[in-house]
């Protein structure tokens, strides 16, 4: 028996947003396009029921708000009833988790987590990237998240900071006592595209005078790496109309590798796979879609 192929799923219900944050490096492919309860079940059909596939981690994002699909409790409701034995969690701005749907979507009593974004550690931080007002819709929202948790431990709910080098001791006090009554925070240095973004949300003198750089990815850094990362030939990033792209970052049609819902689940990895391999034979200048790209190479898992 052949060894399972392992794989990263991300899976938007929408592909749209309900803000335009400064530092959104998915904006670009924002647009109205919903998942339905008949579509989810194709891609669960096709990624959990097939034995020749083991989904390690399972996120219910990519580059759109969730919540933007009014049937998400549904549809994580499905997702819960396939028992998926990967980890599931997905991300949300918040603004639009009402104590309602805070609470149908704590109802689905399972072992998945959520993350809230909120930026910086302060209003003013946050607001810079999010817009005016959005502070306290998404502290609002965590509450939301808690009381509707109603003292049970799932679901887990987490932050999830853009840190921008704000000191925990400048921390919005609101904000300090929410990471205390969370089960996670998570603090990732932001993805800047376009290095005019840089003094704007970055002081250089609480980074200890030190010019900004994401080894991850920086996309004005000239350096680029010639192997495959790992996110290619292993992660499905599956559009709300079922179009797969090899990876987090894309935004054309030259990332598409199939779509879920029409194709062979099979047929669509073997695309992903077959551009690792080109990467990994003839470096990543020779594929157009990657070859501008500056994140780290990564073997597969």
């Amino acid at each position: 028996m052949l060894p399972k192929r392992k794989l990263w799923v991300w899976v938007d219900s929408s592909n749209n947003c309900n803000l335009k944050c400064a530092l959104c490096y998915t904006k670009a492919s924002h647009h109205n396009a919903f998942l339905s309860p008949e579509e989810m079940d194709v891609i669960m059909e096709k990624i959990f029921r097939d034995d020749s596939i083991d989904v390690r981690h399972f996120t219910f994002n990519w580059r759109g708000e969730p919540l933007m699909n009014k049937n998400f409790p549904g549809l994580l409701r499905q997702l819960m009833a396939e028992k998926p034995s990967c980890e599931v969690d997905f991300h949300t701005n918040a603004t639009l988790l009402t104590q309602d749907r805070a609470e149908a979507i704590a109802s689905v009593a399972e072992d998945y987590k959520i993350f809230v974004s909120i930026d910086g550690g302060t209003r003013e931080s946050h607001e810079k990237n999010r817009g005016e007002g959005n502070f306290d819709k998404s502290v609002e929202g965590i509450n939301n998240l808690l009381r509707a948790r109603n003292g049970n431990k799932f679901p887990r709910i987490g932050i999830y900071t853009i840190d921008l080098g704000i000191p925990e001791s400048e921390y919005d006090p609101t904000f300090r006592e929410l990471t205390k009554r969370v089960d996670y925070h998570t603090k990732v240095r932001p993805v800047y595209t376009n290095s005019d973004l840089i003094p704007l949300f970055e002081d250089p003198k609480k980074l200890g005078g030190q010019k900004y750089q994401n080894l991850e990815l920086n996309f004005f850094n000239p350096t680029i790496p010639q192997g495959p990362c790992f996110w290619v030939g292993n992660s499905f990033c599956i559009s709300a109309n079922g179009d797969v792209s090899i990876c987090l970052l894309s935004h054309s049609r030259e990332g598409v590798v199939g779509n879920i819902i029409r194709d062979d689940v099979n047929q669509v990895l073997d695309n992903a796979k077959a551009i690792r391999t080109q990467i990994s034979t003839h470096g990543r200048s020779s594929v157009n879609h990657c070859k501008n790209c500056s994140k780290l190479c990564g073997e597969a898992w």
